[in-house]
C-alpha cells in the first residue's frame, strides 16, 4: 500500500493549522489546491454534477470529449467530481492538528469543509486572537510552575525522610 503522502500534499508538522496560524495557512492550503487544480473544489466554484437538478441536451452531451477532464474543469464527471472533492477534503483534514477541536465540519463538501474554518476564524479579530493565545501561554505557564511546585515538594518530602 502507497504512503498518503504519495498522493496528497502534507505540510510539515510545523505549518499544520493549529488554531494560531489561521493566515497562514489558509493561504498555503489555497495554494496546494491552486498546484493540483483543486481550487474550485476548495472555494466551491464547481458544483456537484450529481447534485444538479438540470439534465445535459442532447446536443452538449454530443460535445462532451470522452475520457478524463482536467482538475480545474468546471465540468467533471460525476465520478471525477466525487474523487477530485475528497481529494480536497483530505488536504484541509491531513494538515490540520485537529480537525474536530478546531471546528472543521467533516460532512458536505471540501467547500463546506473550508467554511467552517472560514467562518470562524475569519471573523476573530487579530486582537481576540492575540487575547486567545495570551490566555494559552498564560495557563501554559501556571501549569509548569505547578508541575515545579509538585517537583520540589517531592523533593523536599524525600530529603525529610518522608
Amino acid at each position: 500500500m502507497s504512503d498518503i503522502s504519495e498522493w496528497l500534499t502534507i505540510f510539515p508538522e510545523n505549518y499544520k493549522f493549529n488554531g494560531k496560524n489561521w493566515n497562514m495557512f489558509k493561504i498555503m492550503i489555497t495554494l496546494a489546491a491552486e498546484v493540483q487544480g483543486a481550487e474550485g473544489y476548495l472555494l466551491g466554484t464547481i458544483p456537484d454534477p450529481a447534485a444538479s437538478t438540470v439534465t445535459p441536451s442532447a446536443a452538449t452531451a454530443t460535445t462532451q470529449v470522452p475520457g478524463e477532464t482536467p482538475w480545474y474543469s468546471t465540468q467533471p464527471t460525476a465520478e471525477e467530481w466525487r474523487v477530485r472533492n475528497a481529494w480536497t477534503k483530505g488536504l484541509i483534514l491531513f494538515n490540520t492538528r485537529d480537525p474536530i477541536g478546531l471546528g472543521v465540519n467533516m460532512d458536505g463538501t471540501a467547500a463546506e469543509m473550508r467554511k467552517s474554518l472560514t467562518d470562524l476564524y475569519d471573523r476573530l479579530s487579530r486582537a481576540e486572537r492575540s487575547r486567545i493565545n495570551f490566555f494559552t501561554y498564560k495557563r501554559q505557564n501556571e501549569i509548569q510552575m505547578e508541575d515545579r511546585h509538585i517537583n520540589l515538594t517531592r523533593k523536599t518530602g524525600h530529603k525529610l525522610g518522608r
